[in-house]
């Protein structure tokens, strides 16, 4: 349209510079009329070819934006895919957590009074675990958590530092544990309940050769403990 409306008006021009040539104008300054003309025409022409090329480029530009913030969408979602967490639930004892959901179930070597362990990587550390226990092995967290580790390959206590908490309405005791064994230094945190005459004692840890990713991953799971 543009283009069409430009092309009227150099074609008026002309038509004004014959009348005008008509009325006594020299041939000279006709001719030099015509040549201006002509090369307005070129010149219009040739910045309409570059308008042409500006307006391709900009659609081209436009698709790879498009492209971009199509990829980054699938990026986004499939980060947020990988942030939703597995769940473990045990109707047994009526309580649930999250964990990674890269992490795998361990079906075999678990361990005494072990119930569950799911984990990440060969060997299935860092861990979460359900250890439960008979009341009567402790009065305390740490009695019934030392009984045990005595019992897993005579594990012992490097310093434990324990507080009463509240999780999703249950109250727990819940310790920072470094505990050693056989395969090195242990890095730990429990909570532990006592239900129908048993401790239920939920452990996320690793070893120190097998660090967490993320601190934050201990607290996660113990945070998203329910019971019911």
């Amino acid at each position: 349209m543009k283009r069409n409306t430009l092309w009227l008006f150099m074609s008026f021009v002309v038509v004004l510079a014959l009348m005008a040539g008509c009325g006594g104008v020299s041939q000279e300054d006709y001719d030099a009329a015509v040549a201006e003309r002509d090369g307005a025409q070129a010149q219009i022409a040739t910045l309409q070819s570059q308008l042409d090329a500006l307006e391709s480029d900009l659609d081209a530009t436009n698709e790879e934006i498009a492209d971009l913030e199509a990829l980054e969408a699938e990026i986004e979602a499939a980060a947020a895919e990988a942030e939703i967490p597995a769940v473990y639930t045990n109707s047994d004892y009526g309580f649930s957590f999250d964990y990674p959901k890269e992490w795998a179930e361990k079906t075999s070597g678990l361990g005494p009074s072990v119930i569950v362990r799911i984990g990440g990587g060969q060997y299935a550390i860092p861990a979460v675990r359900v250890i439960v226990r008979d009341e009567a092995e402790g009065a305390t967290l740490e009695e019934v958590f030392t009984a045990h580790l005595t019992e897993d390959g005579g594990k012992t206590i490097d310093s434990f530092t324990a507080s009463d908490v509240t999780i999703n309405g249950t109250e727990f005791t819940q310790a920072e544990v470094a505990y050693s064994g056989g395969y090195g230094a242990y890095d730990s945190l429990i909570i532990g309940v006592v239900r129908d005459g048993s401790w239920i004692i939920i452990e996320v840890y690793t070893l120190s050769s097998y660090p967490f990713s993320d601190e934050s991953i201990k607290t996660e799971i113990i945070n998203s403990v329910t019971f019911e």
